[in-house]
């Protein structure tokens, strides 16, 4: 009967040790769901990334910290990556977080793959309907913006050729229009214009 007992015990016990040995399984992280209520070292940590301070930068005028990577697992966007590149330049993302809260107010993408941000056009055309603006200026430069006034959220896709290196760039910014500082951040890159 003791015995009984001991072997039951040992194979309960060797159950809980194979699952916690089990691999735990990340929450996939997605640009376009992401709702700007999440602080950077959850995002980070759920993807098995460190917030490395080396990869964070100097301090933004507005009092943020910044965290750009390459990192495909924070490249996501709707249902396709955002990673790629072309010759040295490659795809990034760049989140701006509170240094307080650390919880991120803006978030940039640097593409320099045209098939990109044809899939971003694509998805928020199909979701938000067409850009409340959308202009080329004489040099170029395209701009297009969408708003997603339920959310208050504001989606910013700048392309224009950089001149130095003749690559095609665009920025895609995205910003929480929730956010005190979300008005002095529209003025300062200009895109106060594009409104």
């Amino acid at each position: 009967m003791k015995a009984n007992i001991f072997i039951r015990a040992f194979i309960i016990l060797q159950f809980f040790f194979v699952q916690s040995c089990q691999p735990q399984k990340t929450k996939e992280f997605n640009l376009y769901t992401f709702d700007f209520s999440e602080k950077i070292t959850s995002i980070l940590n759920n993807q098995n990334i460190k917030l490395d301070t080396k990869k964070s930068e100097a301090l933004t005028l507005f009092g943020y910290n910044r965290f750009r990577t390459n990192s495909s697992k924070l490249l996501k966007f709707h249902n396709s990556t955002l990673s790629g590149n072309i010759q040295e330049h490659t795809n990034s993302v760049t989140f701006h977080y509170s240094i307080e809260d650390k919880v991120i107010a803006i978030y940039e993408v640097l593409l320099f793959t045209k098939t990109k941000v044809s899939q971003i056009k694509k998805t928020l055309n199909s979701d938000l309907g067409r850009p409340h603006h959308s202009s080329t200026n004489s040099d170029g430069l395209e701009m297009n913006v969408w708003k997603n006034e339920k959310d208050q959220i504001y989606f910013f896709l700048m392309s224009y050729q950089d001149e130095k290196s003749k690559i095609n760039k665009t920025e895609f910014t995205v910003i929480d229009m929730k956010n005190p500082r979300a008005k002095e951040w529209i003025d300062f890159r200009s895109f106060n214009y594009f409104l």
